[in-house]
Formats: C-alpha cells, structure tokens, sequence
C-alpha cells in the first residue's frame, strides 16, 4: 500500500512533502510539486483538496478581515478575501487536475474524471461565492 509519497529507489530516503521539512524551501518544493500534479491522486484529493483547502480559505478570510480592520476598508478586506480565494482555488484545482490526469493514465479514468469535475467545481463554487461577497447578497 502506498503512502502517497515518492519513494527514491537510491537512497530510500522519502522524496516528498516530509523529506525536506527540516530543511529550508520545503514548503516552496511541496508548493511546485503539488501544482505540477506530483503527488497521487488520493493525497491531492483528499488532504489538499479538501483540508488544506479549507484551511487556506479560513485564512484567506482572516487575513482579509485583519487588513480591513488594519486600512479601515471594507472594500479592501473583501478584495484581499477574494484574491486570496481564488488564488488558492486555482492553485488547489490545478494541481488535482493534473494529478487526476497522471492517475487516468495510470489507473482509473472514472476516479481521474470525477476529481477533474470536483477541480472544476470548487472554481466555480469560489468564484459564486466571491461574486455573492461583491453583489451583497
């Protein structure tokens, strides 16, 4: 059973997302590595798709609301939640797009297809909800 990770058949080292967390630009490395479709399909769904994600737009709109409050500007807090959004949403989508594009070659086209649709869907769902924000409603 795999761990999602990239074992190197050399060293035996893990190659990965918790090889290099002693080490500086760890997070710059899982950050490329994750757009670029380099993790498998499970991982990318599941632990970045979903918690990650959540997390990051929490933060997204922490930091939103703490520059609003900081600038006094509402319309700043929610151009900041917004960018911030859709840059994770795009970040996150992109990446299980491609990880879903290395799985259909490697393993199931419908698990492939359906992450594929749910990286379409979380866009979607994003920019619905930054529109909501701009519109008031």
């Amino acid at each position: 059973m795999s761990d999602g990770l990239n074992h190197s058949g050399q060293s035996g080292q893990p190659v990965g997302e918790l090889a290099g967390a002693n080490e500086q630009g760890w997070l710059r490395r899982f950050f490329w590595r994750y757009w670029g479709g380099g993790y498998r399909l499970p991982v990318s769904y599941w632990l970045v798709g979903w918690v990650l994600q959540f997390v990051l737009l929490f933060l997204s709109v922490v930091v939103g609301a703490a520059v609003g409050a900081l600038v006094g500007s509402a319309v700043l807090a929610l151009l900041v939640m917004s960018a911030l959004a859709l840059a994770v949403a795009v970040w996150v989508s992109t990446g299980l797009w491609r990880s879903a594009t290395v799985y259909m070659q490697t393993s199931s086209r419908v698990w492939g297809t359906l992450a594929k649709v749910s990286a379409v869907g979380s866009v979607v769902q994003v920019l619905v909800q930054v529109g909501s924000l701009w519109s008031g409603r």
